[in-house]
């Protein structure tokens, strides 16, 4: 089996909705993990995408992508949190 390419890079404004999409699975692997201590407040969604949206523009800030091509007739896919 042919090992998958796999490029980590810098993330850009067209990466925002994949890693607002990983975020929130993130918050909520959290949150169903241990409730008591990643409390859900309100409007997380919102501010999530609000700091996201500002990171990744923000040349201070790293936000990093990762890109694996699974096989050669396959697009890229991005992909930062398993869900299983």
């Amino acid at each position: 089996m042919k090992k998958p390419n796999t490029t980590i890079r810098k993330a850009t404004i067209n990466d925002h909705q994949g890693v607002i999409k990983y975020a929130i699975k993130l918050v909520h692997q959290h949150q169903n993990f241990n409730p008591l201590r990643f409390v859900e407040f309100a409007n997380h969604e919102q501010q999530l995408f609000d700091f996201f949206a500002e990171e990744i523009v923000n040349p201070k800030a790293v936000v990093l992508v990762v890109e694996v091509e699974i096989d050669t007739l396959s697009p890229k896919g991005t992909e930062i949190l398993r869900t299983e």
